[in-house]
């Protein structure tokens, strides 16, 4: 059985809806959503699907989510392959005897699928997720444009009721960010950095109100909060390209973002050092429920956002199903490897006595991302 399964790092922003689609729209939005990632998760087991039928392989089921056969919608037979979407909608599987130690083809059988074809099937999901991101990006560069922003200035939106340090040195409402210490700044991570350079120390800003500047000094926060929202004034600019340049473009932005989901891991694990400039707070694991409530938000701010949104959930589908723990891709992977290097599979006791412990460990990760979300939907 090849499976894939997520959870998400990343934050979100809200947008404003209509007051008249106020009350049905958050529904709505999470439906469609809970759509868009069923069908990345569909993608990412037509791609284990695919390799296998291809080379070969049986496969029996194709689901969709997980759960047993009477609680599923079984669609129907493609190829004899039985379709089903199944209720637990964390991931889903592709059924393939020849991948599994206690099927019934046994050890000699499954000599006749080479290492490297059972690597190919085990691969096949994470790079098809992959492709598939490329193509959204390209086929939105293509019909409307690859957008650029640039952002003029950042302003005061809104002061903290919690958080005193903005209010006490007398910044206002719609005061505009000038400089902090002798740096200009513009963009808010302008800001995050500069106001994180000397932690625990204070610094002189100046804000333009209207037409007068003024300066004031601050003493941030342990977290290097000032108790301020921001507004940043963007410029949004489209540029025509052609299919070649948007292919090559839209895969340079899919790696820069699975390059992206493993750094925010690799700091939330601290694998990585948190740079000064990103609090911790910033850094946060979601869960399935996080992702369709951040999915909705961003289909709220226009089809580019739901369209990096979908790249981001696939790249972190790819970076998540190739870690090398034996419920996930990943995993098999380094099995068939030791297998090669052996010359005979991994004992199947030990192998599911593994699989035990890290789907015990997975679940608990589930879980705590799933306490984040919420934590973000009622207390935040």
């Amino acid at each position: 059985m090849v499976t894939a399964s997520f959870v998400a790092l990343t934050t979100a922003s809200s947008a404003a809806v209509s007051p008249t689609l106020s009350t049905l729209w958050p529904a709505i939005g999470y439906l469609l959503m809970l759509l868009d990632v069923s069908i990345l998760i569909a993608v990412h087991e037509m791609g284990h699907w695919l390799v296998a039928h291809s080379l070969g392989f049986r496969t029996p089921v194709f689901s969709v989510g997980f759960g047993k056969r009477q609680w599923s919608w079984v669609v129907g037979k493609i190829f004899d392959t039985e379709v089903r979407l199944s209720p637990i909608l964390a991931g889903g599987y592709v059924s393939i005897p020849e991948m599994e130690d206690n099927s019934d083809l046994g050890g000699e059988a499954r000599k006749h699928f080479a290492v490297w074809k059972r690597i190919a099937v085990a691969l096949a999901g994470v790079a098809f997720n992959f492709i598939f991101a490329v193509m959204l990006l390209a086929a939105y560069f293509i019909v409307v444009g690859e957008p650029s922003t640039t952002v003029k200035s950042t302003r005061i939106s809104g002061l903290s009721t919690h958080n005193s340090v903005a209010r006490d040195a007398g910044l206002q409402v719609k005061d505009r960010f000038i400089a902090i210490g002798e740096q200009p700044v513009v963009s808010f991570q302008d800001i995050a950095r500069e106001l994180c350079r000397n932690p625990g120390k204070s610094v002189n800003v100046t804000v333009e109100r209207g037409n007068e500047k003024i300066l004031t000094t601050l003493l941030p926060d342990s977290e290097c909060r000032i108790g301020v929202s921001v507004q940043q004034e963007i410029e949004p600019t489209v540029t025509s390209v052609g299919p070649g340049r948007a292919i090559v473009d839209a895969t340079v932005a899919t790696a820069s973002t699975l390059k992206d989901v493993a750094v925010s891991i690799g700091m939330l694990t601290h694998v990585i050092e948190r740079p000064s400039e990103i609090s911790s707070a910033q850094l946060e694991l979601r869960g399935f429920v996080g992702v369709i409530e951040m999915g909705s938000d961003a289909m709220n701010d226009g089809v580019f956002s739901l369209i990096m949104f979908n790249v981001m959930i696939s790249c972190s589908l790819i970076f998540l199903n190739l870690l090398p723990l034996p419920i996930l891709d990943g995993g098999q992977v380094v099995y068939l490897l030791l297998e090669k290097v052996r010359g005979k599979p991994i004992n199947f006791e030990l192998k599911q006595k593994l699989a035990y412990l890290f789907g015990g460990l997975f679940v608990i990760l589930m879980a705590y991302g799933l306490s984040n979300d919420l934590y973000n939907i009622f207390w935040r």
